[in-house]
């Protein structure tokens, strides 16, 4: 008898968690983008969008000036200033791009890893602007809400801003038709080392037509001010980053949501074995090192 209750409570445990994973929707959502010469940077949320933006903002004042003031400079390091201007630029892109070849731009992106991402996504979106409703009140309840939101189409129950919500929780790899142009994208992998970050950067534009001293001179802004360091909250991504791993039915769902960004990139998801990951896979990108 109790190994018959056993091998019930199994079945129900496995159910509970075998999910199906989300299909890519290409180019879905909001495509963030920034042209820069020949350039055209491709934004996923929480990829170092808002610092592009500032670079891309610095970028535009020394095209029209040859510098930018020291008073504007200080505004940029606290906000993107030009967003209004870049931001008719960016919706013609995002609508026409998947028609006309996305201009010819030579295109490349900030992969973040997803579970970095998702945590950064939760802190943003459902604890410090409450967008989430009954899907905020915890990580368990968010990534079962960001798949049930993504599968069905439909918003969380008492969440705010459906269309933000959505943009900045669905996979990378829907973003932009990334999935499509995995032999031509240009791919920087982020990491917490802004030096690096910039250097990546730099490696990037040295094919570009953008003057040298000036995405040498912009790009500074990527290590004086880090938008996403919060130091204030990294004590709770640690918990938070826990409970999910700790959690079978909160990693499935997370798994299920995020699985295209591993597979597409050749990663390994969290509680998963190395051999889940095709051979060759990171080599169909155009990885960027330094």
């Amino acid at each position: 008898m109790p190994a018959f209750i056993i091998l019930l409570c199994f079945i129900f445990y496995y159910e509970v968690i075998a999910l199906t994973p989300l299909p890519i929707q290409s180019n879905d959502g909001f495509c963030v983008s920034y042209k820069m010469g020949n350039l055209l940077y491709l934004g996923p949320a929480k990829t170092m969008t808002k610092m592009i933006g500032r670079v891309h903002c610095e970028m535009s004042f020394m095209k029209q000036k040859g510098s930018i003031d020291e008073q504007k400079s200080k505004k940029l390091a606290k906000a993107n200033i030009c967003y209004k201007e870049q931001q008719d630029e960016m919706i013609a892109t995002a609508f026409a791009g998947p028609f006309n070849g996305w201009g010819g731009q030579k295109r490349f992106f900030i992969w973040r890893d997803p579970l970095d991402r998702f945590l950064s996504i939760y802190g943003h979106i459902c604890r410090r602007e409450h967008l989430c409703g009954s899907a905020g009140k915890n990580v368990h309840s968010f990534a079962r809400g960001v798949y049930e939101m993504l599968k069905s189409g439909h918003a969380p129950d008492g969440s705010k801003d459906y269309l933000r919500l959505k943009h900045h929780a669905i996979p990378q790899s829907w973003y932009c038709d990334i999935s499509k142009h995995r032999k031509t994208d240009q791919v920087i992998e982020y990491t917490k080392n802004s030096a690096l970050m910039q250097k990546k950067l730099e490696r990037v534009f040295r094919t570009s037509t953008v003057p040298k001293w000036m995405y040498k001179q912009a790009l500074r802004r990527v290590v004086e001010a880090h938008v996403n360091d919060n130091k204030k909250l990294r004590g709770q991504y640690v918990q938070w980053r826990r409970e999910i791993l700790t959690h079978p039915n909160t990693l499935a769902y997370f798994k299920a949501i995020y699985h295209s960004d591993y597979t597409l990139f050749g990663k390994v998801p969290p509680g998963s074995p190395r051999k889940a990951v095709r051979r060759g896979t990171r080599r169909n990108w155009r990885l960027i090192h330094v």
